[in-house]
């Protein structure tokens, strides 16, 4: 009699086989969804990062770009020093072939009211005359050419420029001497 109170062993075992297998199988369940869920995060955050080759890329064109804009910021001092120079040469030849620079080797412009007089048969007698030297200006009136006698036309020259002597000491007899 003492047995009858008592429930069944193999119903009992079988029952509690029965709940370790349905929780044997929410375990196993609830890693599988433990490990989808995290396996999803480590796709999610690995799509975010940047494939070593492609920072490499980015990283080099940031340095190209820093490179070019060294070089330039180099090449302006550079740059504006040869133009400087270059600017000063074309002073020095400008001051070599200026009329100013003629000025000063002795020789003088002639201006009337009508600009720059260029030959004595311009020049007639009473015409205002400008000279300008390499140290100022002069005024000057025109008159008649020597040995031409009085100009009663007015149709005069002034006076004749005789010619230079060149470095030998030969007069050129009012011809332009040489320059050599």
């Amino acid at each position: 009699g003492l047995g009858r109170g008592l429930p069944d062993p193999l119903r009992l075992l079988e029952e509690k086989s029965q709940r370790l297998d349905d929780r044997v199988e929410r375990l196993h369940n609830a890693v599988r969804r433990t490990l989808a869920d995290r396996a999803r995060q480590v796709a999610d955050l690995g799509a975010r990062l940047v494939h070593p080759r492609r920072q490499l890329a980015l990283a080099r064109a940031r340095f190209d770009d820093v490179d070019e804009r060294f070089a330039a910021a180099l090449a302006r001092p550079l740059a504006l020093r040869q133009a400087a120079q270059a600017l000063a040469a074309l002073g020095r030849i400008l001051e070599t072939v200026s009329y100013q620079a003629t000025l000063k080797r002795g020789f003088a412009v002639v201006r009337g009211p009508r600009g720059v007089i260029t030959t004595a048969a311009a020049v007639t007698t009473g015409l205002p005359l400008d000279i300008e030297f390499a140290d100022g200006h002069a005024a000057a009136v025109g008159a008649p050419r020597a040995g031409s006698g009085s100009d009663p036309g007015g149709g005069g020259r002034g006076p004749h420029k005789t010619g230079r002597t060149s470095k030998g000491g030969n007069d050129t007899g009012g011809a332009q001497g040489s320059l050599l």
